[in-house]
């Protein structure tokens, strides 16, 4: 039997808050790197029937490649004021091993209907809050934009969105 080396490091003891820190700093990069490492292959979906199971679920995306993980999430929703049940939303989580099954998915099933007498399927790359958040502000920054274009280079009408350069990021302002 080969002996065992142990090498002994002498450190000063952390407190609580420094440990609960470099704990969350740890786990906060971890989920950083799976995040991006799966960012393009985790899909989205809403506007599931109420019925739908796990296993017609996975089924459903099983033929586009090898499923990391499949989840259908329900949410009860309720009138605010008489706590009656009102309806059940349900949404779902894919997440495949590579990102072309991933875009192939998407493409084939975004606005498809394959339960007969439901609305189509909406599919879609999953977001984060704070990124679906930022997507919603570009988009509609974009949409007034076009609302308000001029035809010429000259003056901006009034409550146009304009660029400001000299900024780190891609903001807009409203000018008056």
């Amino acid at each position: 039997m080969l002996p065992v080396r142990i090498q002994i490091i002498k450190l000063r003891a952390l407190k609580k808050k420094e440990r609960e820190r470099k704990l969350n700093q740890i786990y906060e990069t971890n989920k950083r790197q799976i995040r991006e490492k799966y960012k393009f292959c985790n899909l989205y979906i809403k506007g599931l029937p109420d019925n739908i199971d796990e296993d017609f679920f996975r089924g459903l995306f099983e033929k586009f490649g090898r499923i990391r993980s499949c989840r259908t999430v329900r949410k009860e929703l309720y009138q605010s004021y008489l706590g009656i049940k009102r309806s059940v939303k349900v949404s779902g989580f894919v997440c495949f091993e590579d990102s072309k099954s991933a875009k192939d998915a998407m493409t084939e099933l975004n606005n498809s209907n394959p339960f007969p007498n439901h609305p189509k399927l909406f599919v879609c790359f999953h977001q984060t809050k704070a990124e679906r958040n930022e997507f919603l502000k570009l988009q509609m920054i974009n949409s007034t934009n076009k609302a308000f274009q001029v035809g010429g280079e000259g003056e901006q009408p009034f409550g146009m969105f304009k660029s400001v350069k000299g900024l780190d990021r891609k903001y807009k302002v409203l000018l008056f």
